[in-house]
């Protein structure tokens, strides 16, 4: 038996209160002066000395009284699980190549163990080896957390298996169930591209390794760029002095980092275009492009659709205002295209920041003890009722 309020147990204690009543009453009472005691016959009593407990089945019963209250107010239960039974473990790993060779030797152990080992998919993928991965597995946010949430009411150690890098960062909080403990790796050897806008044949803007945004000369050996050539921008639908406001910071843009952007205010025949602003939600969408929508404050759910609650224009909007629309719409350009600085690893304090541990699920419980307990105490409750008032006591 379990008790969700266990500390309300010390309510038991309340039982020397019935005692003390009992006692109190049982006290000699005081001698006092009668006129007509001398009328009245002497009767030989046999004196009694020291405390005496009167109506002991009275007294029992409203002590058990204060018991049964204190068991129903701490609210036991019968856990349908042996509390005897250690917790088991599951490892749940990222299905990388990289990874699982790093933490080959922790992972073959749990598989002789016979510990539970699955690949994290939604739903997770039990795994008997660790090769072949799995090849259709996708991993984001909501895919782990769907994994940890099945485990959630199992009592079990959870063993999370994770690369280490700096997308991760821009994840939202992810709820663990507690107990857990987090493996990360991070490959430092294999050589990684650094995407860049090719602006012409020999510049590129880029973000060097100081994690700051440049042009300069186009680097070797990096694969293909993100975007080749000018920036094509369409103002479209949106009132005068929103596009005047959006033309200008584009303007500024352009001249900072010497980049080529072009302008339209109108939809150009068959012109494909990089960026989009309209106040339409637009429909068909065109996926290699970048779509803001201003005056717009209900949650986006495409990936290349950002969904702005303000118009931008100085008096609506505090972007405008404070001068930080030019950086803001660069800023969306870059996470679009994926421009990012070289990858380093998150530190464990970011990672801590990134998982928090959440209680697991409460386990089935059995209520038969509430149910016993408040027929008992109404029972005892009804013979002490009758016995005190037959008694007079």
């Amino acid at each position: 038996m379990e008790f969700l309020q266990p500390y309300l147990l010390w309510g038991t204690l309340a039982v020397a209160i019935p005692v003390v009543i009992h006692l109190w009453h049982q006290k000699k009472g005081t001698v006092l002066a009668w006129a007509a005691t001398q009328w009245l016959s002497e009767k030989n009593q046999q004196p009694r000395r020291g405390l005496r407990l009167d109506q002991l089945l009275l007294l029992l019963l409203r002590c058990l009284l204060i018991v049964l209250l204190a068991l129903l107010l701490s609210e036991p239960f019968f856990s349908k699980e042996s509390t005897a039974s250690t917790p088991t473990k599951i490892h749940l790993v990222q299905p990388d190549a990289f990874l699982t060779d790093n933490f080959r030797f922790e992972l073959e152990e749990a598989l002789k163990k016979g510990e539970a080992l699955y690949w994290i998919a939604a739903p997770p993928q039990a795994a008997e080896a660790l090769s072949p991965l799995p090849t259709s597995a996708s991993f984001s946010p909501q895919v782990l957390q769907a994994a940890l949430n099945t485990f959630r009411s199992q009592p079990a150690e959870l063993h999370l298996y994770l690369l280490n890098n700096r997308p991760l960062a821009a994840w939202p909080r992810l709820e663990v169930p507690a107990p857990y403990q987090l493996h990360t790796a991070f490959d430092s050897l294999t050589p990684r591209p650094i995407p860049y806008w090719a602006l012409d044949a020999d510049r590129a803007l880029y973000i060097q390794d100081a994690n700051r945004l440049e042009v300069a000369s186009t680097p070797t050996g990096t694969g293909k760029p993100v975007h080749e050539g000018e920036l094509r921008v369409l103002l479209a639908d949106l009132d005068p002095e929103e596009r005047t406001t959006l033309e200008a910071a584009l303007r500024a843009l352009a001249e900072v980092y010497t980049l080529p952007i072009t302008v339209h205010t109108s939809a150009r025949g068959e012109a494909k275009y990089d960026l989009i602003f309209t106040q339409k939600i637009p429909n068909p969408q065109t996926p290699a492009t970048l779509y803001i929508v201003t005056g717009e404050a209900s949650l986006s759910t495409q990936a290349a659709r950002i969904h702005w609650p303000e118009r931008l224009t100085p008096e609506a909007s505090a972007l405008v205002a404070s001068g930080q629309l030019p950086e803001w719409i660069g800023q969306q350009l870059l996470s679009h295209w994926g421009l990012a600085a070289a990858e380093v690893p998150l530190s464990t304090q970011e990672l801590n920041t990134l998982f928090v541990a959440a209680p697991q699920s409460a386990r089935p419980a059995s209520a038969l003890p509430q149910g016993v307990l408040w027929l008992v105490f109404l029972g005892v409750l009804w013979v002490e009722r009758w016995l005190a008032l037959t008694r007079n006591a």
